[in-house]
């Protein structure tokens, strides 16, 4: 049996270390200082509350699907809740990914919700929190891909954050929801809140 120089060993040994340590400095803007670097933090959210509502069907709730759908025909829309936390100030990036098990040619558009008190089992039609202008859009989307918005600007710090999906097009479109295997994340990266003081002897 070959076996491996130990030179090379080493050197992948080195790397394992060296890797995890450069991480945030390589997600810093240029000309950060090295103990700003140093303290950023990349944490993944999975969702409070997902679901999707249908105009036809005002009184059914769709809270404990796998699955979230958009349409226009009918009017069905996909809404998200996250809580962000662990962060001092204000993000530095923030993406928010979700999976597409039926691809579209026609875009998706995603909406800021300011109403962030509601849960999945209780939405419906004529509940539903109203939805903000579009912030960002799709280009086609393949089935069985992930689609990733930029929601930076609108992440301002710990606490709560929702979103919607629309679109104009009436094929519908589906995405795997927080009951299904691949949830949607909310991505984001920033300094990390400081520890709280010990408590007192």
């Amino acid at each position: 049996m070959l076996r491996r120089p130990a030179r090379h060993t080493f050197v992948v040994a080195c790397l394992a270390l060296i890797i995890p340590l450069l991480t945030p400095v390589l997600l810093a803007p240029a000309g950060a200082p090295a103990a700003e670097a140093a303290a950023l933090i990349t944490k993944r959210f999975a969702p409070r509350a997902d679901t999707y509502v249908q105009r036809d069907q005002p009184k059914i709730n769709f809270g404990t699907s796998t699955r979230l759908r958009v349409d226009a025909g009918p009017k069905v829309i996909t809404y998200l809740k996250f809580k962000v936390r662990g962060f001092k100030g204000e993000p530095r990036r923030a993406i928010l990914r979700i999976y597409a098990t039926a691809g579209h040619e026609e875009p998706s558009r995603l909406h800021v919700v300011k109403r962030t008190k509601w849960g999945e089992r209780q939405l419906r039609w004529g509940n539903r929190p109203r939805v903000g202008r579009a912030i960002a859009s799709t280009g086609p989307v393949k089935s069985g891909t992930w689609v990733k918005f930029n929601v930076t600007k609108h992440v301002k710090g710990n606490g709560g954050v929702a979103f919607a999906i629309t679109t104009r097009s009436k094929t519908s479109r589906v995405f795997e929801s927080r009951e299904g295997t691949r949830k949607p994340r909310l991505i984001v990266t920033g300094r990390k809140a400081p520890e709280p003081p010990p408590p007192p002897p």
